[in-house]
């Protein structure tokens, strides 16, 4: 789509109707009806996740490492929104810096002209690396200890420790006029939205250039960086939470999937990110990536997607109509929301309500144990799970749950196709409520198609979004009428780019954080 239609698609999205920018403001509200303007910014301080750190050492200093540190989640994504340091994170925080800084310093110092090597090392590496210019203090004092590690021969080495662990590295600090973020604030909100690490040079760029002042301004530079493929390691992030797809990486729980093979376990979730990835960046809308049969194609899933596969074009797998419709049936979230060696209709059904109607479930009520009996092989997983239902306390939310989980059960624990199960026909047929509305479908395919034309499921993906781009729990009102908005736009052609972009023009996105304004 043509910028000048993707912006006037942006600017004419409503809650209740269109609402036009306000004439001479570079940022209208996004609607009238969510009145953002003015609000209290929710998005809090926070400090870098494992993979951002992991991303900055990358993209910056060219070198790769595994920081040994544990997130913070109360989103359901990573997101550090506390300020405290452990001891042991100090540490590891230490042990990083000093690996990186004796190995990259003296390489480093080396790609410079060094007409002045402390001047130019501490300018270069330390915007890259706090993402915004230095200050004259901040300057003389990092100059001072690359001269004194001179003396060592450490130069490079110490200044790269002291910036790797200083807190401008480890928090996304950001500075205001006023409560509004300065431009380089706003490149790093938008570097770690959209890239999960720093911002490049051009990004840079343009905040010296006050070119993210402007919403046209921000919605150049986010085309740019979506099309980029640093986009993808933000999309993982996402899709790992939002589909549990991290639990592909547990051996203990999932020895069936490592036993398929490093290539074939590797690409259950890099098939579904770049379908993501894809549907995002060409013109897709949430319809398209609940309902495509066409998917990057994975050569190391030829044995489990087998004649599903009907012929490949190019990087393109064309999947069997009547056994593949989009997200919901590829291998790797099948595969992920299984157990070992045995499908689980609850877990594929709970994904469903919580994470596409975002609708949770409760958990189960005091002193019910939520252990099946042993399978046997006279059964199939369905009728010992419809056997589990004759319990009224597990009834309420299994019938929910594994009513809709059984719309799958035509996918075995790997996400391949079967037709039986214990020498048993599957039936995969199913009845329940979704939403406001009864449902009853033959199979995962007609199940696609109701979430497809089900608008919850597109304002729900925007909510989930909203948690992990800008680490919050959308309130009441306001909030959950921007992730309306987004839902709306995602049902429409090149949808799914525009809603996740609909958030770096509000104004909260430009809004500092009422504490540190007030500091």
């Amino acid at each position: 789509m043509r910028p000048l239609l993707f912006i006037a698609l942006l600017s004419g999205m409503s809650c209740t109707d269109t609402q036009p920018p306000a004439p001479g403001d570079p940022f209208p509200p996004v609607a009238e009806t969510c009145n953002l303007n003015g609000d209290a910014a929710p998005i809090p301080l926070r400090r870098l996740t494992k993979t951002q750190i992991e991303n900055a050492i990358s993209d910056v200093i060219g070198m790769t490492i595994e920081v040994q540190v544990y997130d913070e989640g109360l989103t359901g994504y990573p997101a550090n929104i506390s300020s405290s340091v452990s001891a042991s994170m100090a540490q590891e925080y230490l042990r990083v810096a000093e690996e990186i800084a004796e190995v990259a310093g003296p390489t480093l110092l080396s790609k410079l002209t060094c007409k002045d090597c402390a001047s130019e090392f501490v300018s270069t590496y330390g915007e890259r690396l706090l993402r915004r210019p230095l200050s004259n203090e901040q300057h003389k004092a990092y100059t001072k200890l690359f001269m004194a590690g001179e003396r060592y021969g450490q130069g490079p080495a110490w200044v790269l420790s002291a910036l790797l662990q200083s807190p401008h590295f480890l928090y996304q600090v950001e500075e205001h006029n006023d409560g509004w973020l300065d431009g380089h604030s706003i490149a790093t909100r938008m570097a770690f939205a959209l890239w999960d690490g720093p911002p490049d040079a051009t990004l840079m760029a343009a905040a010296v250039n006050g070119e993210l002042e402007s919403r046209e301004g921000i919605i150049e530079q986010a085309h740019r960086m979506i099309d980029d493929p640093k986009f993808e390691r933000s999309m993982r992030v996402f899709a790992d939470h939002w589909l549990k797809l991290i639990d592909l990486d547990d051996p203990a729980a999932r020895p069936d999937l490592f036993a398929l093979g490093e290539p074939a376990r590797q690409q259950m979730r890099a098939q579904v990110v770049e379908l993501l990835v894809e549907e995002v960046r060409h013109g897709g809308s949430m319809s398209d990536l609940l309902l495509t049969q066409e998917y990057p194609h994975a050569p190391a899933l030829a044995e489990v997607y087998g004649p599903d596969v009907m012929h490949v074009d190019g990087t393109t797998a064309i999947m069997n109509p009547d056994r593949r419709a989009g997200l919901m049936t590829t291998a790797g979230v099948l595969a992920t929301l299984s157990h070992a060696n045995i499908t689980s209709p609850t877990r594929r059904g709970k994904v469903i309500l919580n994470q596409l109607m975002c609708t949770p479930t409760p958990p189960p009520p005091p002193g019910v144990d939520p252990v099946l009996p042993p399978a046997t092989p006279t059964q199939t997983t369905r009728e010992r799970l419809e056997a589990h239902l004759g319990d009224p306390s597990c009834a309420t939310c299994h019938e929910k749950m594994d009513g809709i989980g059984f719309a799958y059960e035509h996918y075995d624990w790997t996400g391949a196709w079967r037709d039986t199960e214990n020498g048993l026909e599957i039936n995969d047929a199913s009845d329940f409520v979704l939403g406001a509305q009864e449902v009853q479908i033959d199979g995962a395919v007609d199940l696609s198609v109701v979430l497809a034309d089900t608008p919850e499921v597109a304002t729900c993906f925007s909510r989930h979004w909203n948690r992990h781009t800008l680490s919050i729990l959308e309130p009441e009102g306001d909030g959950d009428c921007l992730a309306a908005q987004m839902g709306d736009l995602a049902e429409h052609p090149s949808g799914l780019r525009a809603a996740i972009l609909l958030p770096l023009l509000s104004d909260w996105f430009r809004q500092a954080n009422p504490a540190q304004v007030n500091q």
